[in-house]
């Protein structure tokens, strides 16, 4: 197993090294309020599809063992600084393409011990906070483009996660599309209505329920948006559009799984 860290388009900036023995992995401390609580009210909106959920802590112990002294200490000087990530939130990855996102390591413990006789080797216990406590597949569900063709059009969602998993929905109209609503017939009816006469062919509306914002062509157009920010069950969905035919939407969603 080989425990990386990436930033948020999953590129990796640290890899544990290949003598890095991991020995205990706890991951199931749910002991404080979640900091999703700071982002109802974002950019505008009233929720977001988490509900505030409680957030996990990721304990890592393990134990490396340096060649030399120097080569301990660049093994520490560059695990402290990807920790850290510049102050960045960031995820905590493993190559079967799975990750936690982590918004900081709030314990990193490093204890030296002897191996002959130089200190050269080190146990480690490192503690990552994640405020969202879900486990994401680096693979996420739908994405492919459907053209609406009729002024009720029901539209099949495959969720592949394990627990339910915010909707982002990006239309791109080909005609006005000044009033329309998309629902969620699955899960209890939930809709949200979007009214906005600038919406017309060539613009661009992300609905992104993961952090609850709505733009047109990257401008924050909430104002026009009303109801709930959607998300998808695991399995089958059935999510319907009503309103103005001509261009497409396109249904996204991680899959994530607890």
């Amino acid at each position: 197993m080989s425990l990386i860290l990436t930033d948020s388009d999953n590129v990796a900036f640290y890899t544990f090294p290949a003598g890095f023995d991991l020995h205990a992995w706890k991951d199931r401390d749910f002991t404080t309020r979640s900091r999703m609580l700071a982002r109802f009210g974002a950019h505008g909106g009233r929720e977001v599809s988490d509900r505030a959920v409680e957030p996990r802590r990721v304990t890592v112990k393990g134990a490396y063992h340096a060649a030399s002294q120097a080569a301990l200490k660049t093994f520490l000087d560059a695990l402290s600084q990807a920790l850290h990530h510049h102050g960045a939130e960031y995820r905590f990855s493993w190559e079967a393409g799975s990750y936690v996102q982590v918004s900081h390591v709030d314990e990193l413990k490093v204890d030296r011990f002897e191996a002959g006789l130089a200190f050269r080797s080190v146990s480690v216990e490192i503690r990552f906070v994640c405020p969202d406590p879900f486990w994401y597949s680096v693979t996420g569900d739908g994405g492919t483009p459907v053209s609406i063709t009729l002024g009720t059009q029901t539209i099949g969602f495959t969720s592949l996660g394990g627990v339910p998993a915010p909707l982002v929905v990006q239309c791109d109209p080909t005609a006005a599309w000044a009033d329309f609503t998309i629902e969620n017939a699955t899960d209890d009816g939930n809709l949200f209505r979007y009214a906005d006469s600038g919406l017309v062919s060539g613009a661009r509306l992300i609905v992104d329920g993961r952090d609850g914002t709505v733009a047109r062509d990257g401008v924050s157009s909430i104002r026009h948006y009303s109801g709930a920010f959607l998300r998808v069950l695991p399995g089958e969905n059935t999510l319907r559009y009503t309103g103005p035919t001509g261009g497409s939407i396109t249904f996204s969603a991680p899959r994530r799984f607890l």
